[in-house]
């Protein structure tokens, strides 16, 4: 086992959640605590009851998944089981203080663009031949990564809110906050708590670090940044002007981490975003077919609208409402799409935004279920595709959970399949 950046002694040690950060941690628990001085290990989950387990109190050190949200009683019964001279932390943290000091993280977050910009820079640094990895809300889990890694290895950890929330001394050597929208209120409560446990991430670093906040053009430790990109927009392999500002501010931090300008550029110019964003599925007798499913909240979907022509987008909106207001995603998109197919839990509620803010019944409509939406999009879009060229994109602007229960991957992947036997029905005609 590498040595500790700062875990001296796990004492009597309580993981809370039992998701992917609880099993990291419990597996490193079970591989290196004896010799981090752990005399018990004890592992609950359950965010709605509080297990007999937690009651004991007097735990050194105590762990819990960002699953789990301040509120739940769980939660609360944790931390009130800590002992008075001992760590109530997330995994992010943990991860960092069981990682060997020569290990060097950097950190991302915002509401939107996360994973692309992790993965951007995580590719820019190994392009440029720096040992990376990406870490966090993609690849492993930061606990088992950072168990693992050497010293002068890059950490690139994609942070949520939520894993922010817990942080303690975390200190990431360069970091970006890329934005900052409405989204989860119902785990933070309000905008400002969760816009404070977004900017959490600055918290430990100093001026001898680089800290880049996008939410105001500036960094928040240093200076100015380098905003330039080694290769013209128009060889970008990606569309969109968010994607093109995520690699701006991949470029500027993997700068400030060592990486050439060959390797950025090589990197850009092979890069692919993740699936379910802004993903051309099929093109149908001319008319486009887009998956962007990972756009869980309306600002990623008043962005991904950015990367098409104004009227030529009929655009499915839907799913379960995140405690946020659809009003500002109305009034920016309405004279944007062509149509607008709202669906799911939320149909109604985002129907009544885009009325509110002057969208015709002609424009506008509504279905029980995605399935049912991108049919109508799909025969609106094929009727108008000999005019200009047509798009049939699904940004939903909301969660999946109301009718795909194991998120917007699952939504994305329904929406491929409809698309892929509308293509081969097209096919065999």
């Amino acid at each position: 086992m590498n040595n500790c950046r700062n875990m001296d002694k796990l004492g009597q040690v309580l993981i809370v959640g039992k998701g992917v950060s609880g099993t990291a941690v419990l597996e490193f628990c079970e591989a290196a605590g004896a010799d981090l001085g752990m005399t018990s290990l004890t592992l609950v989950d359950g965010q709605d009851s509080v297990p007999a387990a937690v009651g004991g109190g007097g735990y050194d050190t105590v762990v819990v998944s960002p699953g789990i949200p301040p509120h739940a009683p769980l939660f609360q019964a944790a931390r009130a089981a800590t002992a008075p001279d001992g760590t109530f932390m997330g995994e992010a943290e943990f991860a960092w203080r069981i990682s060997d000091p020569g290990v060097i993280w950097a950190a991302v977050t915002g509401t939107n663009g996360k994973t692309t910009v992790t993965e951007m820079l995580t590719v820019m640094l190994v392009a440029s031949g720096l040992p990376a990895a990406g870490v966090g809300n993609i690849g492993d889990a930061a606990t088992t990564a950072a168990a693992g890694a050497p010293a002068g290895t890059i950490l690139v950890a994609e942070l949520s809110s939520y894993q922010l929330y817990s942080i303690i001394d975390f200190h990431p050597r360069a970091a970006v906050l890329l934005n900052i929208t409405p989204d989860h209120m119902a785990w933070h409560g309000d905008m400002q708590a969760y816009s404070c446990a977004k900017r959490r991430v600055f918290e430990n670093m100093t001026d001898a670090d680089f800290a880049l906040d996008c939410t105001d053009g500036t960094t928040a430790k240093t200076g100015e940044w380098d905003v330039a990109l080694p290769l013209p927009d128009a060889d970008l392999p990606f569309a969109g002007d968010h994607n093109r500002a995520n690699a701006r501010a991949a470029a500027a931090l993997a700068r400030a981490l060592g990486a050439t300008e060959d390797g950025i550029a090589a990197a850009l110019a092979n890069f692919r975003l993740a699936p379910h964003r802004i993903a051309d599925i099929a093109t149908i007798d001319g008319v486009r077919y887009v998956d962007d499913s990972k756009a869980t909240n309306p600002d990623a979907t008043i962005k991904a609208l950015t990367a098409f022509d104004p009227g030529t987008v009929h655009l499915l909106v839907g799913g379960l409402n995140k405690g946020l207001d659809f009003s500002y995603l109305a009034r920016e998109t309405l004279d944007q799409p062509a149509g607008i197919y709202c669906f799911g839990q939320a149909a109604d509620e985002l129907a009544g935004a885009y009325r509110a803010a002057g969208a015709t019944e002609q424009q506008l409509s509504t279905y029980p279920t995605m399935a049912a939406a991108l049919g109508a999009a799909h025969a609106a879009a094929q009727a108008a595709a000999g005019t200009t060229g047509q798009v049939v994109l699904l940004s939903p602007a909301c969660a999946s959970f109301d009718e795909f229960p194991q998120g917007y991957t699952q939504r994305g992947d329904a929406f491929i399949a409809q698309v892929t036997r509308y293509a081969e029905s097209a096919d065999a005609r």
